[in-house]
């Protein structure tokens, strides 16, 4: 694992010496270009689907509105959240006796804001180690009361290459809808609140911190990308959205109350709880659609890697 890591912040370093020679003027130009190109293609997309399905939410979903029955009741979620608690907290502790942290700063751990105090890769960090543990905890609930005999709790049993095909789309279209909600959220922020400042992702800020060493880069898009997508997954679609349609009795009810929930999830960022709320109803119906996490892990992979990729390129 060390050794993977040192490889890959020797790539992210080599990668970070030729942005210099790209130029950033040329860089801006082509990621609003393909920026462009991501929304128009994004919301094509969008309008063939819905003018396919008529929002019919059978057809949308590829299955019938009534859930099959499952063993997996809203309580049992309780158990991947406390693990998730408990392992942020243990490697908040940790990680500040490791980094020898003042006590003002040890203070500072009992809350998720960000201060002068914590290193900037801090919070990112302890995050994705808690997610690590919350996906162990969520894999073990799921393959006990979720995945049917024969089913995998993330693979599932259907076409993995539709599903990957299926996850690219709902990249695609989240990429170009869910901007499009985050800016009318910002201006209707504005507008009630003006003067409101708008507070940045842990990760990004991490991203910016002018002293971040390559292994933090290395780290960052570890979790992000690979780390978080998984554990949000296996949670939300594969035990929240599963629970919420056994209750409620509609497959369509658990994929907008889920997305609502994962939005409220992130109101760190009071701006991006629609957008991401929009975001996870995407990645729900894609999880009905194939009986399969493969789908919302890649498409969710694909969306947080486009972000880092552009502030990457951002300078």
């Amino acid at each position: 694992m060390i050794s993977t890591l040192g490889h890959f912040a020797s790539l992210v370093a080599v990668a970070d010496s030729f942005k210099p020679a790209l130029g950033l003027v040329d860089s801006l130009s082509v990621m609003e270009a393909l920026d462009w190109g991501i929304t128009i293609a994004g919301c094509l997309a969008l309008i063939g689907i819905v003018g396919w399905s008529r929002f019919e939410p059978a057809k949308l979903l590829g299955v019938s509105e009534l859930p099959e029955p499952g063993r997996m009741r809203p309580e049992m979620i309780i158990g991947p959240i406390l693990v998730y608690l408990v392992a942020g907290l243990a490697a908040r502790m940790v990680l500040g006796k490791v980094l020898g942290l003042d006590a003002m700063a040890m203070s500072e751990l009992q809350g998720d804001e960000s201060s002068p105090h914590l290193p900037s890769f801090f919070l990112p960090v302890v995050n994705a180690v808690a997610f690590v543990f919350g996906a162990c905890a969520c894999y073990v609930v799921g393959r006990t009361f979720v995945a049917r005999p024969g089913c995998g709790f993330v693979l599932g049993t259907g076409s993995h290459g539709r599903a990957g095909a299926e996850a690219l789309l709902a990249a695609l279209i989240a990429l170009a809808a869910c901007p499009l909600v985050l800016a009318l959220t910002q201006w209707l922020i504005e507008l009630a609140l003006p003067g409101y400042v708008f507070r940045e992702h842990d990760v990004i800020e991490a991203l910016r911190s002018a002293d971040a060493p390559d292994w933090q880069t290395a780290i960052l898009w570890i979790g992000v990308v690979g780390v978080t997508p998984v554990a949000e997954e296996m949670f939300f679609r594969g035990l929240l959205q599963t629970a919420l349609a056994g209750v409620l009795r509609s497959q369509w009810f658990a994929v907008v109350f889920s997305g609502i929930l994962f939005g409220l999830a992130h109101s760190s960022q009071p701006q991006v709880v629609p957008a991401i709320a929009l975001f996870g109803m995407i990645l729900g119906i894609i999880y009905v659609r194939s009986g399969s996490l493969v789908g919302p892990i890649l498409a969710h992979a694909v969306f947080n890697g486009r972000t880092l990729l552009w502030e990457f390129l951002s300078g």
